[in-house]
């Protein structure tokens, strides 16, 4: 159940997939198998924060999106709370009469 909390939105997802396709400018090769195809994984994750040596468990966390090689996994985290901040910042409200 608490997954679902972090499930991303098909609304999440399209942006994020923007986001990449518009900041993910080198070659898209995966480093480790030269794989040039990637996943965006549908659950955020957002691991604990080391807090004076031990982990801060119920404390702040912060979100990545996963993209993840379709090969050999090998996976990319990106701030998820930039990405789709700055892309919410980037599209306009409403139509607009202009």
């Amino acid at each position: 159940m608490g997954q679902d909390k972090l499930k991303a939105s098909p609304e999440d997802r399209e942006r994020i997939q923007e986001w990449l396709n518009e900041k993910w400018v080198s070659p898209k090769a995966c480093p480790i198998c030269t794989n040039p195809n990637w996943v965006i994984a549908e659950h955020l994750i957002a691991p604990p924060v080391s807090s004076g040596g031990g982990l801060s468990i119920g404390g702040p966390t912060y979100p990545f999106v996963m993209v993840t090689c379709t090969n050999c996994a090998h996976t990319h985290l990106f701030n998820a709370a930039a990405i789709l901040r700055t892309s919410k910042s980037q599209k306009p409200e409403g139509g607009g009469d202009g």
